[in-house]
């Protein structure tokens, strides 16, 4: 598993997973309680390395996602990927991303 907190200009953006198997780039959407393809982030982390990705952890990464404070995506300004990130059918859920046990 390799979990990255992604940002950019100094600010944590994205909680991400890279399947490593497939070579894909996931974020975590706190709205649809899961990680989703993001394609715009799989191109930075193979191709353009424009973002800055921090590895963390699976304790932090989890922490992370229970605190909700990444990934957050207004309805109003971020219409657009939101809906393009709800419609993706290539998704992880959290346990398939930390497994199924807890993480301390």
């Amino acid at each position: 598993m390799s979990l990255y907190t992604v940002s950019y200009l100094g600010q944590d953006q994205w909680l991400a997973y890279e399947d490593t198997q497939a070579a894909r780039i996931y974020a975590y959407v706190p709205k649809l309680g899961r990680f989703v393809l993001h394609r715009q982030l799989g191109r930075d982390f193979y191709w353009d390395n424009e973002l800055d990705w921090s590895p963390v952890d699976a304790a932090t990464g989890h922490g992370i996602v229970e605190a909700g404070r990444l990934g957050k995506l207004d309805g109003r300004r971020h219409r657009d990927l939101l809906d393009e990130l709800t419609a993706e059918p290539d998704h992880k859920t959290l346990a398939e991303v930390f497994g199924a046990q807890p993480v301390p």
